[in-house]
């Protein structure tokens, strides 16, 4: 079997059986969680506190809004640099002609384009 279609069937098999998004969720709503045995029988439930509500709110939002990440960047040539912004989200101030800039700057709800000429 492809390790492409192994992952795909790994993860429909465990949002089908431990959904963990609700579980992250519930954990971040304060919702009691229970608690289990070696044999999976429910002994109890337990309240999250404040820290593990936390936890599960910086994990649900690491899986809606990208982290982003820095990167130099060098021109050292004459040419124009541009630079695309993808984001699977709107972007916050995307809209055209609300961000302004000494250059060129394009805005789109997903994408921002940025183009630098060198002053000289």
């Amino acid at each position: 079997m492809p390790r492409k279609v192994e992952l795909a069937m790994d993860r429909e098999r465990i949002m089908r059986e431990a959904d963990p998004i609700r579980f992250l969720a519930d954990v971040m709503k304060g919702k009691p969680v229970e608690e289990l045995d070696w044999e999976g029988e429910v002994i109890g439930y337990a309240r999250p506190n404040m820290d593990h509500r936390v936890v599960a709110a910086r994990e649900l939002l690491n899986r809606v809004v990208p982290t982003l990440k820095s990167v130099d960047v060098n021109n050292a040539g004459d040419s124009r640099v541009r630079f695309v912004f993808n984001s699977p989200i709107p972007l916050p101030h995307s809209r055209p002609g609300m961000i302004e800039a000494p250059k060129e700057i394009e805005a789109d709800l997903d994408q921002i384009t940025v183009e630098l000429e060198d002053d000289d």
